[in-house]
């Protein structure tokens, strides 16, 4: 994410299980992992819609949920979150904040889409490779 020059990226997936979004991989000024409501918040907010969502000025904002930052110990000055997904599956989302300059622009948008696509096949082929460890073990 340097080529986006911002001071943070953080990957989720989502967990089935307990029905949120969890961090898979942090950088920047990410100190600890964390999961989410899947519904909380902009990145709730792309996941849920499936949209892409930017933000020039946050706090302005009723998506963006003041509580992240605050458990984060962070300011978020700008943000694009980008839902993960393959076909119309919603896998993940990706968030990268706090842009240098003037904030994000049209090109960097289509770069983290690209990412985030990237990043949900990935995600597939372990929900995928998870799926088929069980049914090995039972034809063994």
């Amino acid at each position: 994410m340097r080529s986006l020059e911002v001071e943070r990226c953080i990957i989720y997936a989502y967990d089935q299980q307990t029905d949120s979004l969890k961090t898979l991989a942090m950088a920047g000024n990410v100190s600890e992992g964390f999961s989410l409501a899947k519904d909380r918040g902009s990145v709730g907010h792309a996941f849920c819609t499936g949209n892409t969502v930017a933000m020039r000025s946050p706090y302005e904002d009723r998506r963006f949920d003041k509580g992240v930052d605050q458990l984060r110990h962070s300011v978020t000055r700008n943000l694009l979150c980008v839902p993960a997904a393959v076909g119309k599956e919603r896998l993940g989302c990706v968030e990268v904040a706090n842009k240098k300059g003037l904030g994000f622009v049209e090109g960097d948008m289509r770069l983290v889409e690209l990412i985030a696509k990237e990043i949900a096949a990935g995600l597939k082929r372990e929900i995928v490779r998870k799926k088929q460890v069980p049914d090995r073990i039972a034809s063994a």
